[in-house]
């Protein structure tokens, strides 16, 4: 479970959530890139040529699911 800060719980979400993950870093601050995900060359890479890592991108950010939530991918190999 993660923890949130005042300013976190005062932030109104904005709908929809978009990331593009083409600069050098996500343009959202609340996203947490883990194990070996990373910015690589305008995209986000979460499995490096190295079959034994993987990586994560997580968005620490409450939102209300109350209409539902839907998530698109475009990927690239």
């Amino acid at each position: 479970m993660t923890g949130q800060s005042h300013d976190a719980v005062q932030q109104q979400v904005q709908f929809p959530i978009t990331e593009s993950f083409t600069g050098t870093a996500p343009a959202n601050p609340h996203w947490r890139l883990l194990g070996s995900a990373r910015m690589n060359e305008g995209a986000l890479e979460l499995t490096p040529n190295a079959a034994s890592k993987a990586g994560t991108a997580f968005l620490d950010q409450p939102f209300s699911s109350s209409l539902g939530v839907s998530i698109d991918f475009d990927y690239s190999c």
